[in-house]
């Protein structure tokens, strides 16, 4: 063999190993250092034919959370989703990450497939009561909460899931009315202080808050500080966005508002302050115009992942930012090659 030759084989295995040198030594450094790690599983891709995914990417966030930076990089571990999908809801319990639901050509999921991070296996376990696509999940106490879903001509429906008994059952709804109009497609869901937030829709405004510790079923708060634009001409509901927690406060960002017969994006951040129940105008904007990606908050620096944009996290946010006119700065995480569009994410630590 020449060594022009040689130099290609060699070439040729350290691509194909390389995936797994990363992972390993991601995983080594991630867990020494204690740093979370955000979880990707699944989506869409739109080379083409639009169809569902069975990637699994793991991010590590190797920086303090005071300095982000674009230093770390994500892999592929070894693993691939049991059941390709997309608009799914991902959840982690300890070293446990939880894949619900989800939309398949032939329709919405009920299934819940789990991973553990640790021993690099996945396990199934009991299926929704309700098949579920472009929904919310969140944790309370160890139990797993989901609610809404896209679904045609049927109340919006919550469900609770209790790891220690495998079973689901469901819970009191939020007070919608019959989605003949689609108006909650696209409700999203945040647990806040041992509360579940619903936030907005295709159609509605509304902010609602269940307390599982009460028998008082679900709490409508004052509605989204809409107008978006600065007028009232037709402009309702928010959806495709998400929600993050930083102290009292919770920030929806992202997603869709319709106007007359247009859709068009947010840029503007809209906050809720839980001890005066009051919504208002963040005074910070988000990178750029996104919609059907994944948010996280870790020690006060906000991740955006995913959709069709590259992904981005922030410097510190507090209530006071942007007070002096000092907007956010973001700064790239990661732009992976693979889609991220539609995917649910999680973080581990």
């Amino acid at each position: 063999m020449n060594s022009s030759s040689s130099a290609h084989a060699t070439r040729a295995a350290l691509q194909s190993v390389w995936p797994h040198i990363i992972f390993g030594i991601s995983e080594l450094i991630g867990d020494y250092c204690g740093n979370p790690i955000l979880w990707f599983f699944g989506g869409s891709t739109t080379e083409g034919t639009v169809r569902e995914t069975n990637t699994v990417i793991r991010h590590p966030l190797l920086y303090p959370s005071s300095s982000p930076s674009s230093s770390s990089s994500s892999s592929s571990p070894t693993t691939s989703l049991p059941t390709a999908r997309n608009l799914s809801a991902a959840v982690s319990i300890g070293d446990l990450c939880y894949v619900i639901g989800g939309l398949i050509e032939s329709g919405s999921l009920n299934i819940m497939e789990c991973y553990n991070t640790k021993t690099n296996q996945w396990s199934t376990f009991a299926p929704m009561l309700a098949p579920r696509c472009a929904f919310s999940a969140g944790v309370i106490n160890g139990l797993i909460y989901v609610i809404g879903g896209n679904y045609n001509d049927e109340p919006v429906t919550a469900e609770v899931y209790d790891p220690s008994t495998n079973e689901w059952k469901f819970i009191p709804s939020p007070p919608y009315p019959p989605n003949t109009t689609g108006e909650t497609c696209g409700v999203t869901a945040l647990v806040h202080n041992n509360y579940l937030f619903a936030i907005g829709g295709f159609l509605t405004s509304k902010c609602h808050r269940y307390d599982p510790s009460s028998s008082g079923g679900w709490e409508q708060l004052p509605d989204m500080s809409h107008p978006p634009l600065g007028d009232d001409s037709g402009t309702v509901g928010r959806y495709q966005h998400v929600n993050v927690s930083i102290g009292d406060f919770i920030y929806t960002m992202g997603g869709y508002f319709t106007a007359g017969d247009q859709s068009k994006y947010y840029k503007r951040v809209e906050q809720y302050n839980t001890i005066t129940k009051q919504w208002s105008e963040a005074k910070w904007k988000i990178h750029e115009r996104v919609y059907d990606v994944a948010a996280h908050s870790y020690n006060g620096v906000v991740y955006i992942a995913g959709g069709d944009r590259p992904s981005h996290s922030s410097k510190p946010i507090t209530p006071s930012t942007g007070q002096e006119g000092n907007d956010v700065e973001w700064i790239p995480l990661f732009h992976d090659k693979q889609s991220l569009f539609d995917c649910a994410s999680c973080i581990t630590e």
